[in-house]
């Protein structure tokens, strides 16, 4: 697996990253946008994961993916 995907903008971002409740979540790609855990396989953030602490500190993660940029830079 590759370290980055590609978002529905043509951006990249992180093909995988820790989500709140400490599994991976796996960027998806086929909708070109959010991560999705592989434990539970819902939508990190998403209100229906029965993950602990998923829900609560998923938007500061998911917000702070918009400040990543990887190569060159651009978005």
């Amino acid at each position: 697996m590759s370290d980055t995907a590609t978002a529905f903008d043509g951006s990249k971002v992180p093909a995988t990253i820790k989500a709140p409740c400490g599994n991976t979540a796996v960027f998806d790609e086929h909708a070109g946008y959010g991560y999705v855990c592989q434990t539970c396989f819902m939508t990190v953030g998403s209100m229906l994961c029965p993950c602990p602490d998923m829900t609560d500190d998923a938007v500061t993660i998911l917000s702070g993916l918009d400040e990543i940029r990887l190569g060159d830079g651009s978005a």
